[in-house]
């Protein structure tokens, strides 16, 4: 379906007739996207009928996710010598779900950059890289994860930051955790090394407070009634919070 995707628009500028026309279909994303400039080009009505034509055909490539492909450029920030990437788990576009403005997408191919905590898709016809728009993303799901956005307004006297959480237990009481990558470079005899080291914090939300949680004895803190129930379960289960910490908790 990609394959087809990005063969339309080429095979119409094959077909065109007039050399400008061509010039027009060949950058048609890009126009469809914001410019307002190409109908100063063609004036007369039978200029008109093969852009718009094209247009349509555009239209329906696209579908019901037209609304979905649109944002900010988003410009690879990486270098040669950071290893491995900036995405949550692969540096390859991998489908998913997501809900996007009131609207699921179901079969998207993403990529979720865990440094600037952005979700990254590339237009299908043209491969341009863009950002979505944070506050429209209300939650997507990703290689068998499920992320919710936490707003401003849900986090208003909490120290965590407005981003995405990777909701790992769903429920009264919810367990999250938020994956971020930081950058570290450093000059070598060789050149430049660096790399994205990845980091995770776990949090418990009970009654609408959010508990960070690192080890047995934070949970067990943030839960006292079951303090019993879960020692027991822990030796039961012979949980190692030091080897599998997520697991664990």
């Amino acid at each position: 379906l990609r394959i087809a995707r990005t063969a339309i628009l080429p095979l119409l500028c094959f077909f065109s007739m007039k050399s400008h026309v061509t010039f027009l279909l060949c950058f048609l994303p890009v126009l469809f996207c914001g410019s307002h400039t190409f109908g100063q080009v063609a004036d007369s009505a039978q200029q008109r009928r093969p852009l718009q034509y094209a247009l349509t055909l555009y239209q329906e490539v696209i579908g019901d996710e037209a609304h979905l492909y649109n944002g900010t450029q988003y410009v690879n920030y990486d270098k040669r010598y950071l290893v491995p990437h900036q995405f949550y788990r692969t540096h390859e576009f991998t489908d998913g779900k997501i809900l996007y403005d009131g609207t699921w997408y179901t079969g998207v191919p993403l990529l979720y950059d865990i440094v600037l905590d952005k979700i990254v898709l590339e237009h299908p016809t043209t491969a341009f890289m863009f950002s979505l728009i944070d506050e429209k993303i209300k939650t997507f799901t990703l290689l068998d994860h499920h992320f919710i956005r936490l707003g401003k307004d849900s986090l208003a006297e909490t120290a965590l930051k407005p981003g995405f959480y990777d909701l790992l237990h769903a429920g009264k009481i919810q367990l999250l955790a938020k994956r971020t990558k930081q950058i570290q470079e450093q000059p070598t005899p060789s050149g430049m090394e660096g790399s994205f080291n990845l980091a995770t914090k776990y949090y418990i939300r009970k009654e609408n407070k959010y508990y960070t949680v690192k080890d047995r004895r934070s949970v067990l803190k943030v839960l006292p009634d079951k303090k019993k129930e879960l020692q027991r379960y822990a030796r039961e289960q012979h949980l190692k919070f030091r080897k599998n910490r997520e697991a664990a908790v």
